[in-house]
């Protein structure tokens, strides 16, 4: 016999719930080292999401043609 749809829904929002909690306990050193990059580059990053849309696309393009020309 199938679980109501309520209990999935619960049980699924726990699970969620428990995942968000595990991100909050993650250091910045943690999350620079699952992506793999330096806590130096992560901050890096983190400061070019607080600049206007039509900057982050400079930045974005002025880094590929850089990365082109290697």
């Amino acid at each position: 016999m199938e679980a109501p749809i309520w209990k999935e829904i619960i049980n699924i929002h726990m699970e969620l719930q428990s995942q968000i909690i595990l991100l909050w306990q993650k250091t910045q050193a943690d999350i620079a080292q699952e992506l793999g990059i330096t806590k130096q580059q992560l901050h890096n990053y983190k400061k070019l999401l607080t600049l206007i849309p039509e900057l982050q696309d400079m930045v974005v393009v002025t880094h590929y043609k850089a990365f082109r020309h290697r």
